[in-house]
């Protein structure tokens, strides 16, 4: 076996990819058991973990498959469902948790696997687009991307619906060049279940034909491709009777205002009075001081190169499978411009945009050696890589909301199981649910016509409301409550509560 052994090349890049691989396990793995402190994070898995719990405590016939949020033990009719998302998350995690138990280290589990899924994908769609060098060099910048090496981890919809449509794609490239019924049926398959599982797997339904239209591979168009629209339209029916079946036109009108909040030209949050009004002009700059941190600006700068590369490319029968890294740009580019609002308060929507451009940037890096190994060339830029992600990927684990491990000590100690919790210390996250198995109202209550309206609106259940001393409207709230029930001091830390219980009327 000679050293130029086409062979032997290939199999130093498996090698290879199998060392990347391995690292970027390490790196999903770091810290994998920690607890709900993370800002998004945090929140994302403390709510799809109270989903699971569900699914385990009451089983999938009782839940007839929905999400339900409560912390406290509920009767069915007052399970508490979110209807915005598709129901296979929980689910999943469920799976997770009746084989490896309820920790977080087991949920996290799940989106490491689906993120390490998507690496080989990438390998494999890298090679297939421009060889072993663009597969491993566009694997190995993902697996570093401070947005995917961190949110490809949380628990959320964003690690397993990226890894559904990369597979979707794959499976649809090979169907092009061979039309076998089973590529296709495998493509349809992978995107039923990420229509099952996030919202972006939709943009694919519309995107892979148009794509089939204008590059129809082998020359001729294949009529089969309008599957993909069909399937998705169909499980959209699906969802929304699902939705009906859980919470009936209430759930339906929820999903409709919060598409429109979700998309519409809103605030940076919609909770908060007093948030910053939506521009585009303010929303694109943003994203422009963001993207730098969430990818790297040398896979920015090295992706731009590589969009040139393509948009310059002749027109030839390779067209079409060039053009799947525009169509995979534009499938994350559709999220967060559509979801607007959404990807203005949460960075992490712009997760989808992290293997197109590691393509791209592979593609860029790859043509200033005319797609031949250079080491000092890719050595040069996999350092310069490395040094922006690094600090970045740092930062991103120590953000922490230190306060709510303490929120949830001081609940679960002084609340009873059936009281809903109140704070008026910002919105009660839903850690709080989790941790100390309580059903909390999630908006602040800081005044005493917002507590008269939680009372009146929770008839006949049991409140507790837990006033932070110094927190925004302590002051009245004990001068109305201190007159009318007996209190209770808590401390947690240089915490300092004073608990008030509204009994239940019938």
């Amino acid at each position: 076996m000679t050293e130029n052994d086409p062979a032997a090349g290939r199999a130093r890049t498996h090698v290879l990819f199998a060392l990347v691989l391995a690292m970027a396990a390490v790196t999903l793995c770091w810290d994998l058991g920690r607890p709900w402190v993370g800002k998004h994070e945090g929140w994302n898995g403390a709510v799809w973990s109270l989903a699971a719990r569900s699914q385990l405590q009451y089983g999938f016939a009782a839940t007839r498959l929905g999400a339900i949020t409560n912390g406290d033990r509920a009767r069915p009719q007052d399970f508490v469902y979110y209807v915005n998302h598709p129901p296979l998350l929980p689910l999943a995690l469920a799976v997770s948790f009746t084989m490896l138990g309820e920790h977080e280290w087991s949920a996290r589990l799940v989106m490491v696997l689906a993120s390490l899924g998507s690496l080989v994908l990438v390998y494999l769609l890298g090679i297939e687009l421009g060889g072993p060098l663009l597969g491993l060099l566009s694997a190995f910048l993902l697996a570093f991307i401070p947005m995917s090496a961190f949110y490809g981890r949380m628990v959320d919809h964003e690690a397993p619906t990226g890894f559904l449509a990369l597979l979707v794609v794959l499976l649809y490239l090979r169907w092009t060049r061979s039309r076998r019924g089973a590529l296709l049926a495998g493509s349809v398959v992978a995107l039923a279940l990420g229509l099952a599982t996030g919202w972006p797997a939709y943009y694919l339904a519309g995107l892979l034909p148009a794509h089939h239209l204008l590059f129809p591979g082998g020359g001729r168009r294949d009529a089969r491709v309008l599957v993909f629209p069909v399937v998705a339209v169909a499980m959209f029916a699906l969802f929304l009777a699902h939705v009906g079946l859980l919470k009936g036109g209430v759930g339906l009108r929820e999903l409709a205002d919060m598409f429109v909040t979700r998309t519409g030209a809103g605030t940076a949050d919609y909770h908060e009075g007093a948030a910053e009004t939506f521009t585009w002009a303010g929303f694109l700059l943003l994203w422009a001081k963001r993207a730098p941190g969430l990818f790297t600006l040398p896979v920015l700068l090295a992706a731009a190169f590589g969009l040139v590369g393509i948009a310059r490319a002749p027109r030839d029968p390779g067209s079409g499978t060039r053009a799947l890294v525009v169509l995979l740009l534009v499938f994350g580019l559709t999220h967060v411009l559509l979801f607007r609002q959404g990807a203005w308060v949460h960075e992490y929507w712009g997760y989808y945009l992290s293997a197109p451009l590691a393509l791209l940037a592979a593609g860029g890096v790859l043509s200033l050696t005319r797609g031949e190994p250079n080491g000092r060339v890719t050595l040069l830029f996999a350092l310069l890589f490395l040094a922006a992600a690094g600090p970045r990927l740092v930062t991103l684990h120590g953000a922490e909301d230190v306060n709510v491990l303490d929120q949830c000590r001081v609940v679960a100690a002084h609340t009873l199981p059936g009281e809903l919790v109140c704070m008026n210390e910002g919105f009660v996250k839903p850690q709080v649910s989790y941790y100390a198995r309580r059903d909390v109202h999630e908006a602040p209550v800081r005044t005493v016509a917002e507590l008269q309206e939680v009372v009146a609106g929770r008839r006949p259940r049991p409140l507790a409301l837990l006033v932070l001393e110094g927190a925004p409207g302590a002051s009245e709230l004990e001068a109305w409550l201190g007159s009318r029930y007996a209190g209770e001091d808590a401390a947690q830390g240089a915490r300092r509560y004073r608990i008030y219980r509204i009994p239940g009327r019938r």
